[in-house]
């Protein structure tokens, strides 16, 4: 079954961006609510989840496959989800984390007591990764050019239903990177 099919078949309400008219089970996501009551940083679906579950009433949330270990999920990602549970926490909300999970954990040693060495240095999990050049002979890296603003140049996420075109399509707006 493809995913528009499945979205069809839903049983459970589902968060949308809109309602969809062929998804019966959307339901459109309160996205000015939550604005209104929260400080706007959301880089991540679980930070809007984290919102909307403190509006809602949850008193227990469990993460379960969202690690944020990548680079650029770290950088960009990381830091919201972190906040949104810490947020999440600070209203009285159970936060449940498996085992090994380096969320709010990450590093494990606290700072200033386990941070650094009897010397005084840090100790590694405190300090930035050395990134060491490619080796000379390796050649140079392929650069490879993705046109943003061209469809091809763009994965699709998905099909629309009635292969409708995406919204950033429709509103003619430009693709930011």
């Amino acid at each position: 079954m493809d995913y528009p099919q499945w979205l069809k078949t839903l049983r459970t309400p589902i968060f949308m961006q809109e309602e969809w008219p062929d998804i019966p089970m959307a339901i459109k996501y309160p996205k000015h609510r939550i604005l209104a009551e929260f400080r706007a940083y959301f880089t991540n679906h679980v930070a809007w989840m984290i919102a909307l579950a403190m509006t809602e009433g949850v008193t227990h949330i469990g993460l379960f496959g969202c690690e944020y270990k990548h680079k650029f999920e770290r950088g960009q990602q990381r830091g919201s989800a972190e906040f949104w549970l810490g947020m999440f926490e600070g209203r009285g909300g159970h936060v449940i984390l498996p085992p090994g999970c380096s969320l709010l954990n990450d590093p494990a040693e606290l700072y200033g007591y386990e941070s650094h060495d009897k010397q005084g240095k840090l100790i590694a999990s405190y300090r930035p990764p050395i990134v060491r050049p490619p080796e000379a002979a390796a050649g140079p890296i392929p650069l490879i050019v993705v046109d943003e603003h061209s469809a091809e140049g763009r994965p699709p996420l998905m099909r629309l239903p009635d292969n409708e075109a995406p919204a950033w399509d429709r509103a003619g707006h430009a693709i930011h990177a």
